[in-house]
């Protein structure tokens, strides 16, 4: 096992017993040259622990939590002004983006597990 497929394994373990649906992420170069994750084809919700290998035999370079089963939300800034505005609206929580730039705000939903 792989140092990458060992910390991926862990991880998953740790959001999986906090009942977070997970989807494993593949990761290539855009035709623009721009870094890009997706789940890889065919992979499916299906309940049950995370593939971290396609079909393939390809190990997923990160994960993604599956936001609606759960119980989270995402608030996803598409524009420049959102981005430049939510610290002001937007309660503090976890964060993520890309390039440098805050993008995504994570919440709890009241089904969220604890």
């Amino acid at each position: 096992m792989t140092a990458l497929e060992h910390e991926l394994r862990e991880h998953t373990e740790r959001y999986e017993a906090s009942g977070w649906q997970l989807a494993p992420l593949l990761t290539y170069v855009s035709s623009d040259g721009e870094m890009r994750q997706h789940p890889p084809k065919g992979w499916t919700t299906a309940t049950g622990p995370v593939a971290l290998h396609d079909e393939r035999g390809v190990l997923a370079q990160g994960l993604a939590c599956v936001l609606g089963p759960s119980g989270a939300v995402d608030i996803d800034l598409d524009h420049e002004t959102a981005c430049r505005l939510a610290p002001k609206f937007l309660r503090r929580t976890p964060t993520f983006g890309r390039l440098g730039r805050v993008t995504h705000y994570v919440y709890a939903t009241e089904s969220m597990p604890h």
